[in-house]
């Protein structure tokens, strides 16, 4: 049991830091998405499925389902 709550903690440690990591680099959500494909296509090369993830990160831009259009940047 401590150990879970222990690993909760380091988990939530790790997202705090991720947030504001992504946070202070980036504008936007369109802005953190458009850096992720890029750096996506830029380690996968062609073969990366680079329109998928194009789609994705559209897809998140613009559907009224998407935590990204609900949650303020």
């Amino acid at each position: 049991k401590e150990y879970r709550r222990q690993r909760q903690m380091c988990i939530e440690t790790d997202i705090n830091h991720a947030y504001e990591m992504v946070y202070s680099r980036f504008s936007s959500w369109h802005d953190f998405a458009m850096s992720y494909v890029i750096g996506r296509a830029l380690w996968g090369g062609k073969s990366a499925s680079n329109s998928g993830m194009m789609y994705m990160a559209e897809d998140l831009l613009k559907s009224e389902k998407s935590p990204w259009t609900k949650i303020e940047w």
